[in-house]
């Protein structure tokens, strides 16, 4: 049997897990801005944490746009697991950071090695908090009872005492 999970709790899944990776983004942005002459990596680098400020809420939405889509995907192909989610943000995480190590050595000579391992290194850390956070919002859905109304707990409540303003009125009947 399939459990289902509803979009809206993809959708809160994914606007929660999203909040971790740009939370490093905007720290390490900040940190850059604030203290650029620590790592001696030129203007270039302060300007580019300017623009990841800027960035930011363009950031969490691709985030979120891709971290809805990935669940969704996986939930479709029938496959949705915390492994899947770890593998995919994995080969995820490791083509981001080709990519960024590809951009930034284009355009000025850095340490290939060193970058590509700090990139995959936040990165790894971004995608396992998202990942983590994710599949603990969504799966919570899991628990609760499905569609129908007939799981649903039925509460019934039997009252063995009657009302305060029952018991003043008996007992004002009861002097008169």
């Amino acid at each position: 049997m399939r459990v289902m999970i509803s979009r809206s709790r993809f959708f809160t899944a994914s606007l929660w897990a999203a909040v971790a990776p740009v939370g490093m983004l905007v720290a390490g942005a900040v940190w850059l801005v604030l203290f650029p002459e620590v790592h001696k990596l030129g203007e270039m680098v302060y300007h580019a944490g300017s623009l990841a400020l800027i960035g930011v809420p363009l950031a969490y939405t691709a985030i979120v746009v891709a971290t809805y889509l990935i669940g969704r995907v996986l939930y479709e192909l029938r496959v949705l697991s915390r492994i899947a989610l770890i593998v995919v943000y994995s080969l995820l995480s490791i083509k981001s950071a080709l990519f960024l190590t590809w951009f930034f050595a284009a355009g000025s000579i850095v340490d290939v090695a060193r970058s590509f391992a700090l990139f995959l290194a936040l990165s790894l850390i971004a995608a396992g908090s998202a990942v983590f956070v994710w599949w603990r919002v969504a799966s919570r859905a899991t628990s609760e009872p499905g569609g129908d109304p007939a799981e649903y707990p039925v509460r019934v409540r039997r009252r063995a005492r009657r009302s305060l303003f029952k018991r003043l009125l008996g007992r004002q009947d009861a002097a008169r």
